[in-house]
């Protein structure tokens, strides 16, 4: 419960810092996709001797971007985001998929004409999901943690008014909402976004 409310407070502190800064003027925004490469991480994360392996997702949203300096921005994003799971035994395929709406809240340090580093929160809100393997299983809102807090960090290129981020997500809340507080199943997204300013 610290830990969420640590999380909140970083996001709430990200998101008045991009207000206080808008009076420099909105620098850029615009809209971003890609794919996402989603897995399972954490030392509860294996189904017994089967360990996860990447399932292939998306996301898709917009970003806006806040100039705090020639060097430093502040980049709020949101992102309908896929994630989940893959487990492989015998020919078998078992695969989580979960939706979320995503809202991260970066620091941007530009580190080159036209290159830049990045890190901030996340927070994920989750929609919907579901087990499939031979048929489907719901995974009920009721039993996944939400909101669920992520770490992001990566780094992005910029050509004219495209640009493409390459970053990771890992999850520190855990997954799900149903196991006991030892067990750690979290997140970890591996993304290659592309965007365009509008």
């Amino acid at each position: 419960m610290k830990l969420s409310r640590l999380f909140i407070f970083v996001l709430v502190i990200c998101f008045l810092s991009a207000i206080s800064v808008s009076a420099q003027g909105l620098t850029a925004k615009g809209l971003k996709g890609g794919v996402s490469l989603a897995k399972f991480i954490g030392s509860d994360a294996s189904i017994g001797t089967v360990d996860p392996s990447m399932a292939v997702k998306f996301a898709i949203g917009g970003f806006l971007n806040f100039e705090v300096s020639e060097q430093v921005s502040i980049r709020p994003e949101a992102y309908y985001s896929s994630k989940g799971s893959k487990y492989e035994e015998g020919g078998e395929e078992l695969t989580f998929t979960m939706n979320y709406i995503d809202i991260p809240v970066l620091v941007v340090l530009k580190a080159g004409d036209n290159f830049g580093i990045f890190a901030g929160p996340q927070l994920g809100i989750y929609l919907n999901g579901e087990i499939t393997n031979e048929g489907s299983v719901d995974i009920e809102s009721d039993n996944v943690t939400s909101p669920a807090f992520d770490l992001v960090f990566g780094a992005n290129y910029f050509f004219n008014q495209f640009h493409i981020d390459a970053r990771y997500a890992m999850g520190i809340s855990k997954t799900f909402d149903v196991t006991s507080d030892d067990d750690d199943v979290r997140h970890g997204v591996i993304q290659i976004l592309f965007g365009i300013a509008l």
